[in-house]
């Protein structure tokens, strides 16, 4: 590993620990919190809801666990092409005299923008997988919300809860 690459993957790593200890430990016990107050209130109006929702909830734990690995995954890809970039940013800029001593600015240039396509490849490859997950976790979720309204208008006209037990999903969304 050149010193180029070491420099621009400790500038992106240490960003990236910055990103994740900045505030989202604090948006994590608010969730949790959130999580846990939500489940009582709905054990607490309607637990046969509440059971069938709970049934299909660990589809979608699961779903956003496997593509939280596979744009890690990706990420850190990304983050191999971005230093491989970068030292050849720097290996050229510590050695510029050398470089236009011997006329070599174009096939610097050239490599560099070599280096870059590799980037851009592995980013587009990264968003799709971004895409697609969140297409896939809100249509998950989606489901979960049908699935929701129509057991509780099945439990509605067995008599079993009253409408306003089934139609408090849709005012916490």
């Amino acid at each position: 590993m050149s010193s180029g690459e070491l420099t621009t993957r400790l500038s992106g790593d240490l960003e990236m620990i910055r990103d994740g200890l900045s505030d989202k430990s604090g948006l994590f016990v608010q969730w949790l919190f959130c999580f846990i107050s939500g489940i009582a209130i709905a054990f607490y109006y309607s637990w046969r809801l509440s059971l069938v929702i709970m049934a299909v909830a660990p589809l979608m734990g699961a779903s956003s666990a496997l593509f939280a690995k596979v744009l890690a995954d990706f990420t850190a890809k990304e983050q191999t092409a971005y230093a491989e970039a970068g030292a050849v940013a720097e290996e050229v800029i510590g050695g510029i005299r050398t470089v236009v001593a011997f006329g070599g600015e174009q096939t610097e240039v050239n490599r560099y923008a070599g280096k870059l396509e590799k980037t851009v490849a592995t980013g587009k490859k990264n968003q799709l997988m971004y895409a697609l997950s969140l297409a896939i976790t809100y249509g998950l979720m989606y489901l979960m919300y049908a699935l929701a309204f129509w057991y509780g208008a099945k439990l509605t006209g067995e008599g079993t809860t009253n409408q306003l037990t089934c139609s408090f999903p849709s005012s916490t969304s």
